[in-house]
């Protein structure tokens, strides 16, 4: 595998691991709001958090595959 291919791939599983930390930290801010004001976390909210966080989780995993599976054995 040339020296490119795998700097992209760990340009990407960093990129994934970026993505997965904000959608955590957006789901933590949201969790933040309802602790201080104790209203109801809107519908949007939540949806946002977790698609935000499953998106980057998954494409943290696939990229995670994809290099581990193309380092030589």
């Amino acid at each position: 595998m040339s020296p490119l291919a795998v700097a992209l791939d760990l340009l990407g599983v960093l990129l994934a691991a970026l993505l997965l930390g904000v959608g955590a930290w957006m789901a933590g801010i949201a969790i933040l709001g309802w602790v201080v004001t104790r209203e109801t976390l809107s519908a949007a909210a939540l949806v946002l958090a977790a698609a935000g966080v499953a998106a980057a989780a998954v494409v943290y995993i696939g990229l995670t595959i994809a290099l581990t599976l193309a380092l030589p054995a």
